[in-house]
């Protein structure tokens, strides 16, 4: 008796008409495809239905990965909207097919997933300490009027240049001008709700744009006396673009860190309130913890974050 096909996360390959080259992106942690099927049935008084149609297909895709620079470079903090044509394919995303006794499979034998129109979205970036940082975002896709909001295939060969070195974990940050030298997790919530319109007789949307964009940094830190007037205060603290910088430092492969001084590091500033959530947390014998939010917004200048990925590492912030 044969056994089915296995297949794991490939890759995600990121080439719309704004793209000069595809972008092709390793790493994935996570990745699925909801598919937002909607379903009527006749309002009867029958025991039984005897009747089913789609009404509503609003695919989404989600995905995960710790190639945060690439990600970032690609989509930034907003949202990146999906075009393709006759040289630029959109978005694909890959499963990777299992061979049996030999690992993966070689060829075109994989699983292929196209969006040819759409706007993919961050959603998070998470980082938490003595663990690798990832970016979480949504690929909502759309109907072009012709193709399907999602393509699959089954005869893909991989892509050949996925980046894969590209990780990171937190470094130390600064708030409101203090240094935080013990973070234990920072969670940004890029704050990004999409509208989605369909047309007259069609079951998919034919349309996706960012409707407002709100971004929240929340951090935990084990240092409760960050609480102070003079310092973050109960009362709300300004956080300013000059003043407020989250860092990721890369890892390096075979070793620890990028050098400081490495131009690959990223460095996110912010401006907003910055509020206190829990001035102290602790639960049995575990030392005590502060939780703080920086709600963002938009100094008149700058956006809420601006993000750098070709950043030196600074220690002291």
């Amino acid at each position: 008796m044969a056994f089915g096909a296995l297949y794991s996360n490939g890759a995600l390959v990121i080439h719309t008409t704004s793209e000069g080259a595809a972008v092709e992106i390793g790493n994935i942690t996570n990745l699925s495809m909801p598919q937002g099927m909607e379903l009527s049935a006749p309002q009867s008084g029958t025991l039984y239905d005897y009747f089913r149609s789609i009404i509503s297909e609003v695919p989404m895709v989600n995905v995960t990965t710790e190639s945060i620079a690439q990600i970032l470079d690609t989509i930034g903090a907003a949202a990146k909207c999906i075009v393709a044509d006759g040289t630029h394919p959109g978005v694909v995303l890959y499963g990777e097919k299992h061979d049996e006794c030999d690992g993966r499979a070689s060829g075109a034998v994989h699983n292929s997933y196209t969006i040819k129109k759409g706007l993919i979205v961050p959603m998070t970036l998470d980082a938490t300490h003595g663990q690798n940082a990832t970016i979480s975002m949504d690929i909502h896709a759309v109907t072009d009027g012709t193709n399907d909001p999602l393509i699959p295939a089954y005869t893909a060969t991989l892509p050949s240049s996925v980046v894969r070195d590209e990780i990171f974990g937190i470094g130390v940050c600064k708030v409101a001008g203090q240094q935080l030298d013990n973070v234990q997790s920072v969670s940004i919530n890029f704050g990004i709700s999409v509208l989605k319109k369909s047309g007259s007789g069609s079951t998919s949307p034919l349309w996706a744009s960012p409707a407002k964009i709100k971004p929240v940094i929340t951090i935990t830190t084990t240092d409760p006396t960050i609480v102070d007037d003079a310092k973050l205060s109960l009362d709300g603290t300004v956080a300013t673009h000059l003043n407020t910088v989250i860092q990721l430092r890369k890892r390096l492969c075979y070793g620890k860190y990028v050098a400081d001084a490495t131009a690959e590091h990223i460095a996110i500033t912010a401006a907003g309130l910055v509020v206190i959530e829990q001035p102290h947390s602790a639960s049995g014998e575990s030392e005590a913890s502060v939780t703080f939010r920086i709600e963002g917004v938009h100094d008149g200048t700058d956006v809420p974050l601006v993000i750098d990925t070709t950043s030196a590492y600074d220690a002291t912030p």
